[in-house]
């Protein structure tokens, strides 16, 4: 007796196989399901991030790191809780005293105005704009 032969049969994709369907196409069928489900997941992701800013009292967009975010939003509430600028290595620009640079980094700082009521934030710039621009 002789063994049957069995030979590939086309898909209706193009493909040629032995089974019932093209497992090929199925495979990257899934793999595209999977993509376009961890992609949905980061838009999530960076759309609730992106929404967190707006319960800022200054425009932190310019920061490039989530940390650096998250510190001075850090920053920003213990200022308002009363905290002193020195715990935080401020220091009073030498042309206005009544401006105080918090560093972030080595690339950027935070900017308050010293009032009788206490610090105002004015605005996160980096060391670049810092050290170009006067704050009157």
């Amino acid at each position: 007796m002789m063994a049957k032969r069995s030979y590939k049969k086309p898909f209706p994709c193009g493909h040629t196989g032995k089974g019932m369907y093209c497992h090929r196409c199925a495979q990257e069928s899934r793999n595209r399901q999977a993509t376009r489900a961890q992609q949905d997941q980061a838009r999530r992701q960076q759309q609730a991030w992106q929404q967190t800013f707006a319960d800022d009292q200054i425009d932190l967009h310019i920061l490039p790191q989530r940390q650096l975010v998250m510190q001075a939003r850090t920053i920003l509430a213990e200022i308002r809780a009363g905290a002193n600028y020195h715990q935080f290595k401020g220091k009073p620009l030498r042309y206005n005293r009544q401006i105080i640079s918090i560093p972030l980094s080595y690339d950027y700082r935070l900017l308050f105005r010293k009032t009788k009521d206490g610090l105002i934030p004015l605005r996160c710039d980096s060391h670049e704009t810092y050290n170009k621009r006067r704050y009157d």
